[in-house]
C-alpha cells in the first residue's frame, strides 16, 4: 500500500458517526412515493458532440401529468434557455397501436414542461442535447468552461443538469443507463448497479453531477464505506503523482472536521485544460476541476491544495441542503477560511502564506464594499453572480467574518468545527426547511451568548462596510496599516507573454493593462516567455512601464505605482487557531 494512503485510510475508519446512506426508494404509490425516472443516455458518434436521452417517467398512482425541468445554472454562466433539442414524446404507450399518439410536452418556461401521463401513470420521452456548451459566447465570456460539458475524440464530460429533464415536485428515484462507443467506460458519483448504470435518490445529484466517459485514467481509494475517485483528462495524467497525495490528506482532515461523511462516494474529475487558469467547483458528488497545462509543479501544489480543501469543503452543507443567497458569505467566506486552516495545519500553505491572504482581503474587501454599498448577506443575491465587487465583497468579507469568530470561539475554549457542525447538522435542513441568517445566529448563540451571536451577525446585516481592523483589533489581534508604492506580484494568468484572467483588483489591471494583452517588454526588459514577464514585473521600483500588442497595435505605459493601502497582522496571530 502507498505510504500516503495509510493516514486517509485510518481516519476514515475512526469516524464515528455513520455514513449517510443512499434514501431507501419510496413505495411506488401512496404518499410519500417517488417518481421513478429512467434515463437511457447514447453517446453514438464523439465527433457528433450531441448526446441522446430517452426518458421513461412513472408518476404514484392518482396524478395526471408530471412537472419536469433543467436547473438554469450549473456554474456562472447563465444562458437564456437550455440546449436541448427534438423533445417529443415517445408513442404509442402501453394502450396499444390504435391508441392516440401521446401529446407533446407543454412548455411552461425556457426551463420547466409539463407532460401528461398515460393510464398506467407513465409517460416516455425522447430529447438530443449538443454538448456545444463551451464554445456558447455566455459561457467564454464567463471563464467558467470547466462547469460545462464536453465530447472529445476520445472522451467526455457528462453534466447532469444539462442532460436531464427532472421531476421537480417530490421524492425521485433516478437511473441511467449509458451506451457509448466501444470501449468506453463511465465514471460516476452514483450508486453503480450494473456497468454502466447508476442510480440515485438525491434530486441535487440531477440537477448537477458530473459523469467522466471515455479515456480518463482513475485513481481509486475505498475504505469504511467511503470512495474517493479522482479522475484525469488524457491532457491532464500527468498530475497523477502531483495532485491525488495532498488530495488524500485534505480529505482526511475534512472529514474528521465534518465528523461524518458527507456522501459514501465523491468524484474529482480533472477535466481538459481549456482555460489559462485554476479553477474547480463542487457538484452533488463530484467536483470540476482544471489546471493549465504545463503549470510548474511548485505553483500546482500552492495552488490545487486550497483548491481542494474549498471546494471538497462545500459538501459537507451541499449533502444537506443548499444555502440562500444571505447566507454565501458563510458559504464561499467562511469555507475558503477553512481551507486555509486545512492547508495550513498540513503544511501545504506556509502560515505567512495564511496571514498575507488575510491582510490581502482586509484591504480588496473594503474597496469591494464600499463600492457596492450592500449588506454582506445582500451581496450573495443576484449581485454575486453580476458584480465582481460583490462577489470579491463575499468571499473576502466571508473569510474575515469567519476569522473574526473563530477568535471569539476560541476565547471560550471552543472552534469554528463546532459551531459548523452544530449549525450544518440541524436536523432541519435535511427535514426540507431552509438554512438562513437567524438559523446562523441561533447556532452561533449555543456556542457562545445571544448577545454577542447577535453583533456578529448582525455585521453580516450591516449596510455600512464592517471595520474589520476595528473588530479584530477588539478580538485582540492589533492590525498595522500603512499606504506605500510597493509593487506586488503579477495577479494575472500567463499563456506565454499575453495576459489572461486578470486579477480586477490587481496592480497590472489597475494600471490600465488588460487581457490579451501581449507583453512586449517590461521595466526595461524583453520578455520571452511567462517566467520572463512576472521577474521583469517585479523590477519595478516607483515607476511601471510596459510595452504591449493589444488588437495588433502596440501600446505604451508608463505610470507610478499606485498607492496601495496595505495591512500588516502580527506574526502570531493566527497560530492560535490551527
Amino acid at each position: 500500500m502507498n505510504a500516503e494512503l495509510l493516514p486517509f485510510l485510518l481516519a476514515l475508519a475512526l469516524l464515528q458517526d455513520p455514513a449517510p446512506t443512499p434514501a431507501t426508494p419510496a413505495p411506488a404509490d401512496g404518499p410519500g412515493a417517488a417518481v421513478r425516472a429512467e434515463y437511457t443516455v447514447r453517446l453514438v458518434d464523439p465527433h457528433a458532440e450531441v448526446v441522446t436521452v430517452e426518458a421513461r417517467f412513472r408518476a404514484p398512482a392518482g396524478r395526471s401529468t408530471l412537472e419536469l425541468g433543467l436547473p438554469p445554472r450549473v456554474g456562472f454562466a447563465a444562458l437564456s434557455a437550455p440546449r436541448i433539442e427534438a423533445l417529443a414524446a415517445a408513442g404509442p404507450g402501453t394502450e396499444g397501436a390504435d391508441a392516440p399518439p401521446p401529446a407533446a410536452p407543454e412548455r411552461l418556461s425556457p426551463w420547466h414542461w409539463r407532460v401528461a401521463l398515460d393510464a398506467q401513470g407513465e409517460a416516455r420521452l425522447n430529447w438530443r442535447v449538443p454538448q456545444d456548451h463551451r464554445r456558447l459566447p455566455a459561457v467564454r465570456s464567463a471563464n467558467d468552461a470547466y462547469e460545462f460539458p464536453y465530447v472529445a475524440p476520445d472522451h467526455g464530460l457528462l453534466v447532469a443538469g444539462t442532460l436531464f429533464l427532472a421531476p421537480t415536485e417530490g421524492p425521485v428515484h433516478a437511473r441511467a443507463r449509458f451506451f457509448l462507443p466501444a470501449g468506453w467506460d463511465v465514471v460516476a458519483p452514483w450508486h453503480q448497479v450494473d456497468p454502466l448504470t447508476f442510480e440515485t435518490d438525491d434530486p441535487l445529484a440531477l440537477a448537477d453531477d458530473l459523469f467522466a466517459v471515455g479515456a480518463w485514467e482513475v485513481d481509486t481509494v475505498s475504505r469504511g464505506g467511503f470512495e474517493a475517485l479522482v479522475a484525469f483528462a488524457p491532457d491532464q495524467t500527468a498530475l497523477r503523482p502531483i495532485v491525488v497525495p495532498p488530495i488524500l490528506r485534505i480529505v482526511t482532515r475534512e472529514l474528521e472536521r465534518f465528523g461524518t461523511r458527507p456522501r459514501d462516494r465523491y468524484l474529482f474529475l480533472f477535466g481538459r485544460a481549456d482555460t489559462s487558469g485554476f479553477a474547480g467547483s463542487p457538484k452533488t458528488g463530484s467536483m470540476s476541476l482544471v489546471v493549465p497545462l504545463g503549470a510548474p509543479p511548485d505553483i500546482v501544489n500552492a495552488h490545487v491544495g486550497h483548491l481542494i480543501a474549498h471546494e471538497f469543503h462545500h459538501t459537507w452543507m451541499r449533502s444537506i441542503a443548499l444555502l440562500p443567497g444571505e447566507l454565501r458569505f458563510y458559504g464561499e467566506g467562511f469555507t475558503d477560511y477553512v481551507a486555509y486552516l486545512v492547508t495550513t495545519g498540513l503544511g501545504i500553505t506556509t502560515l505567512d502564506e495564511f496571514r498575507q491572504e488575510v491582510e490581502r482581503k482586509l484591504a480588496t474587501y473594503t474597496d469591494a464594499a464600499e463600492t457596492t454599498r450592500l449588506s454582506l448577506a445582500d451581496a450573495g443575491g443576484d449581485a454575486f453572480f453580476q458584480d465582481h465587487h460583490a462577489y470579491r465583497q463575499v468571499y473576502d468579507g466571508g473569510l474575515l467574518l469567519a476569522l473574526l469568530v473563530d477568535l471569539e470561539l476560541h476565547a471560550h475554549g471552543k472552534d469554528l468545527a463546532a459551531l459548523q457542525r452544530r449549525f450544518q447538522g440541524d436536523p432541519r435542513w435535511r427535514a426540507g426547511a431552509t438554512p438562513d441568517l437567524d438559523a446562523l445566529e441561533a447556532a452561533l448563540a449555543a456556542e457562545l451568548d445571544a448577545g454577542e451571536a447577535a453583533r456578529l451577525v448582525g455585521l453580516a446585516r450591516g449596510s455600512e462596510p464592517i471595520d474589520f481592523r476595528a473588530e479584530l483589533a477588539r478580538a485582540g489581534v492589533e492590525v498595522e496599516r500603512t499606504e506605500e508604492r510597493a509593487v506586488e506580484p503579477l495577479r494575472a494568468n500567463l499563456q506565454g507573454t499575453t495576459l489572461a484572467e486578470m486579477d480586477p483588483d490587481g496592480t497590472a489591471a489597475r494600471i490600465g493593462l488588460t487581457s490579451g494583452d501581449r507583453v512586449i517588454e517590461l521595466n526595461g526588459v524583453e520578455v520571452a516567455d511567462a517566467a520572463a514577464v512576472r521577474a521583469a514585473w517585479m523590477e519595478a521600483k516607483e515607476r511601471i512601464r510596459a510595452v504591449v500588442e493589444r488588437a495588433g497595435e502596440r501600446v505604451e505605459i508608463d505610470t507610478e505605482i499606485p498607492l496601495a493601502v496595505r495591512y500588516g497582522l502580527p506574526p502570531e496571530a493566527l497560530q492560535p487557531l490551527l
